[in-house]
């Protein structure tokens, strides 16, 4: 996702933070996690804003929860924020490491 050129970072991530979500928690999806870009390994500008992981039971349920009023209107309320959004719908692999830190 592309923050809105006219917004700050402190402002894209309270509508989409706070605000959004008043309109997106209702589709269902659980976990629910949205990504802010703080930096990047190299120090260039990064290729996005943010992104956001939402998990759904099943295809069927995404299906459902996007075509739904809510869903539209979900989808609608991004426009506040952002200006490039782009679905992915993905297979997970969780692959195991031996390690249980985070960075």
């Amino acid at each position: 996702m592309r923050k809105r050129p006219e917004l700050s970072c402190e402002e894209f991530t309270r509508l989409w933070v706070e605000e959004h979500t008043r309109v997106s928690v209702p589709l269902g999806m659980s976990p629910y996690r949205i990504n802010i870009v703080t930096d990047t390994p190299d120090g260039r500008e990064p290729a996005y804003d943010g992104s956001a992981e939402m998990y759904w039971p099943s295809r069927q349920a995404l299906d459902a929860a996007l075509a739904s009023d809510q869903g539209v209107l979900a989808g609608t309320d991004t426009e506040r924020f952002a200006t490039e959004v782009s679905l992915l719908i993905v297979d997970e692999h969780i692959v195991p490491t031996g390690h249980d830190r985070r960075i």
